[in-house]
């Protein structure tokens, strides 16, 4: 039911890098004019400190550790997938499916990647998700 990951090469003319604001370092390749592969793929125990991390950062209310770990045991009807770039998660996003329906359930970016694309990727692999 989860589609095979997803890679795409997210922008480099973000005003934002994933470091602490105003601090440039060479050896990051968006700093640098380059870009970076965002690979979207599906959502394991293993991501959820990184998730919560997130989530903790983005919502004002974020869930808990308990209610994600009983959304990814409902394999059934649900779809969560993490964006990465190389081992770090940088996002995540959450699908519950019903007959022919689906509802996003979550999604959220860390705020050092927005404006790269994280999310839209995000988007395309829970609409892919939903079609299957």
């Amino acid at each position: 039911m989860t589609p095979e990951s997803h890679a795409s090469r997210a922008s480099p003319a973000s005003p934002a890098s994933p470091g602490p604001p105003g601090v440039s370092d060479a050896s990051d390749p968006v700093a640098a004019g380059g870009s970076v592969t965002v690979v979207v793929g599906p959502m394991r125990r293993r991501h959820l400190r990184a998730v919560l991390a997130i989530e903790g950062q983005v919502y004002p209310r974020p869930w808990t550790a308990s209610l994600f770990l009983s959304e990814l045991a409902q394999r059934s009807t649900r779809a969560y997938f993490v964006a990465r770039v190389g081992r770090e998660v940088v996002g995540y996003a959450g699908l519950m499916s019903s007959f022919e329906d689906a509802h996003v359930t979550t999604i959220a970016v860390d705020p050092a990647w927005h404006r790269r694309g994280v999310a839209t990727r995000l988007m395309v692999a829970l609409a892919r998700e939903a079609l299957v």
